[in-house]
């Protein structure tokens, strides 16, 4: 009986190591699939060209011609905001086109399941385990890792 609770309870701990990745590399690349974008993270660069991949050319096309104004300003700070709001609507509008780009890191929950299943297969060769079963820690670690991950 007491090992089995440890064993849950080192699977749970162990399952905040993919959650935490997974929060910090959301705000590393700017938290992409949410509302409050930020344009100056470290990696946003890399969701941008994700975006920018995803997004039909007819539709990058109109949004720089309805920011035409601002990018072709002679003020500076106009200039900046200008591209500031071309990045933020590249971004909201490739995000709907996003399939498989959810799982490299585009959408922190996607993403989270094939890390906790990596994890997990590490730690199922590293860690002894004494009552609980390969298949059922395989299960619990993407579960409890997701469940964290929700409440950050």
């Amino acid at each position: 009986m007491q090992h089995t609770i440890l064993d849950i309870l080192t699977a749970f701990l162990l399952s905040a190591i993919p959650a935490a990745f997974n929060f910090f590399l959301d705000y590393c690349l700017g938290h992409p699939m949410s509302d409050r974008v930020n344009t100056k993270a470290i990696f946003f660069r890399y969701s941008l060209s994700l975006a920018l991949k995803a997004l039909p050319e007819k539709q990058y096309r109109e949004i720089v011609s309805a920011l035409a104004p601002l990018l072709n300003s002679s003020d500076k700070q106009t200039r900046k905001e200008g591209k500031k709001q071309l990045d933020l609507s590249i971004m909201t509008a490739g995000r709907e086109y996003f399939f498989y780009e959810q799982a490299f890191g585009m959408c922190p929950f996607c993403t989270n399941f094939w890390v906790a299943l990596i994890c997990s297969a590490v730690f199922f060769f590293t860690i002894p385990l004494y009552t609980i079963n390969p298949i059922f820690f395989f299960l619990l670690t993407p579960i409890f890792s997701h469940s964290i991950l929700r409440k950050l």
